[in-house]
């Protein structure tokens, strides 16, 4: 039997099951997180941090009224940061990075790293907070320069968005209840200040809450793999 023939068998088996494509899609997924982790690690031995440990919401420090509508910690993969950072296509020395939800600090190296002229850590736990304190001590010393990083513990909710072309980053930091009042705040900023901004959004679970914006449309997207979807303000008078 040629090679043809048993691949087109076997994938004729593969599609008639119920249990083959679930099997295949959870060893995927296991060897993806896998690859995924050994990247997080190799990040933090190089810049001497520790991002790559998670916090479940229950964990970072907040009471259960605030927890319940948080996610937990999980730090962005250094591949899906770069991949999302192609599609973007812009120039980061004229733009300022917020990162909502900025937990140990591992997106706010990255945005160093790819040139944002200015970046701001927003994080609500006060525990999570710290650790990026220390991490930010840590990575400022073994590169040996500003790496113009700004921690901020606060409510996203409560930020006064600086009036400059912005990217705002997010890792699913919470539901879709505090979504719609972030979209809210968002689009208020910009109608008073219009200026470039985009919102890339990882792991997009409250994303319906940004779907009925007027103001932010999406202008790219990748599912499968990376799981994320970039939106740009658009001037609607114009």
């Amino acid at each position: 039997m040629g090679d043809s023939n048993r691949s087109e068998i076997l994938y004729s088996l593969y599609k008639r099951s119920r249990i083959l494509p679930t099997l295949y899609w959870a060893g995927r997924e296991r060897r993806e997180k896998y690859v995924s982790r050994r990247r997080g690690l190799a990040f933090d031995r190089l810049h001497d941090v520790e991002t790559e440990e998670g916090f479940g919401p229950l964990n970072l420090g907040l009471p259960s009224e605030l927890a319940a509508h948080s996610s937990a910690y999980n730090p962005i993969d250094p591949v899906i940061f770069a991949r999302v950072m192609d599609l973007l296509k812009i120039d980061p020395k004229g733009f300022c990075f917020i990162d909502i939800g900025s937990g140990k600090g591992r997106g706010l190296f990255l945005a160093e790293q790819h040139g944002f002229r200015r970046i701001l850590g927003i994080e609500f736990s006060a525990k999570v907070h710290r650790v990026a304190v220390e991490n930010l001590r840590r990575y400022r010393a073994r590169i040996s320069r500003d790496p113009r990083i700004e921690l901020l513990d606060c409510d996203a909710l409560a930020l006064n968005y600086p009036a400059e072309p912005t990217v705002v980053f997010m890792f699913n930091p919470f539901d879709a209840v505090i979504m719609a009042k972030f979209v809210s705040k968002m689009e208020s900023s910009l109608a008073q200040h219009p200026r470039d901004f985009y919102l890339i959004y990882v792991h997009p679970y409250a994303e319906p809450s940004l779907a009925g914006s007027k103001s932010l449309k999406k202008i790219s997207e990748e599912r499968r793999k990376y799981n994320f979807v970039v939106y740009q303000w658009v001037d609607s008078a114009s």
